[in-house]
């Protein structure tokens, strides 16, 4: 479970979030996160694992730009399914709003233009 805190917060450091974004999408923040870390159960570890997957696809995509990469949930998407929101919207409403948008990048990624 400890592995898994630490997986999340270097994407948390990665994607500059704040403590109040980690909490809204984990429900710990690095400032609280080794007294909670036995309060882990598998939808916030099921989050971490969608979390890490994002953070990979962004890199895959991104080889040559981990800035850009490190961006994106941060930047406005015009896709419908963004609202012209950045991603980071959609990953702070719940598990569901995470795996959109893995889903999305998971659809990229099997593009033959990528």
């Amino acid at each position: 479970m400890e592995s898994s805190l630490k997986i999340f917060f270097e994407i948390s450091n990665q994607w500059e979030l704040t403590s109040e974004q980690e909490k809204i999408i984990i429900g710990i923040s690095h400032e609280d996160k080794l007294e909670h870390a036995e309060l882990l159960d598998e939808s916030i570890q099921e989050k971490i694992r969608y979390l890490s997957y994002i953070y990979k696809a962004l890199h895959s995509l991104f080889p040559k730009n981990p800035e850009l990469a490190n961006r994106w949930v941060h930047t406005s998407n015009h896709n419908v399914i963004f609202g012209n929101n950045p991603p980071i919207e959609l990953i702070k409403k719940d598990l569901a709003g995470i795996r959109i948008v893995y889903e999305y990048l998971a659809g990229h990624l099997s593009s033959p233009f990528c």
